[in-house]
């Protein structure tokens, strides 16, 4: 390998690492301000600017009412916009949501980890919980649950959300009608 190729990838990586450790004190600061709330949207796309293009493959495993098929898929083939749409849905930075949420911060011993934590107010709010896990040392989000609800006089479906960076994409749907049997679906994306 050459001097300059090494001089390269050395750029490339600290140039990448210090664009994560940006964003990360920006959700720490934004998670502390009391009545900001953090967003989703701008996560989401910090994250599709940061690992667009790269060549991960994946494992899809899906289990709807307790049966499961998987299959192995390439970054390139993943439906993005169909996971990024749920995941976006529950965003609550809207200034419309200030004061609608119930905020706390703590430490997390077993994970070491430190929380974020959201939780609404209002029952009729979409996004029910919003949680994101940081690790205290370096910044950056280990991980973030979300639960969503809606319900109306016939039916009601609920999400409950996950994500760990570079690990696993959790979308699990809770459907329910007053006319058909109810469904459970989790769709998991592992990356390898």
């Amino acid at each position: 390998m050459t001097i300059r190729r090494i001089l390269v990838i050395s750029l490339v990586l600290l140039t990448a690492v210090s664009c994560k450790k940006k964003h990360a004190d920006t959700i720490k600061n934004q998670a502390q301000i009391d009545g900001g709330y953090w967003s989703i949207i701008e996560f989401g796309r910090d994250q599709w600017k940061t690992f667009h293009g790269q060549p991960f493959s994946l494992q899809k495993i899906v289990t709807v009412n307790g049966k499961t098929d998987s299959t192995y898929l390439s970054a390139y083939d993943v439906d993005w916009g169909e996971i990024l749409k749920v995941f976006f849905e529950s965003d609550i930075s809207d200034k419309k949501f200030i004061d609608h949420y119930n905020f706390s911060s703590f430490d997390e011993d077993v994970t070491a980890t430190h929380t974020f934590y959201y939780e609404a107010k209002d029952p009729d709010l979409f996004t029910r919980k919003l949680q994101i896990s940081i690790d205290p040392t370096t910044n950056r989000i280990v991980s973030i649950f979300i639960e969503t609800q809606k319900s109306s006089q016939y039916d009601g479906s609920s999400h409950k959300l996950y994500y760990a960076p570079l690990k696993v994409i959790q979308i699990q749907d809770f459907d329910n009608t007053h006319t058909g049997k109810p469904v459970e679906r989790l769709t998991e994306y592992r990356f390898l």
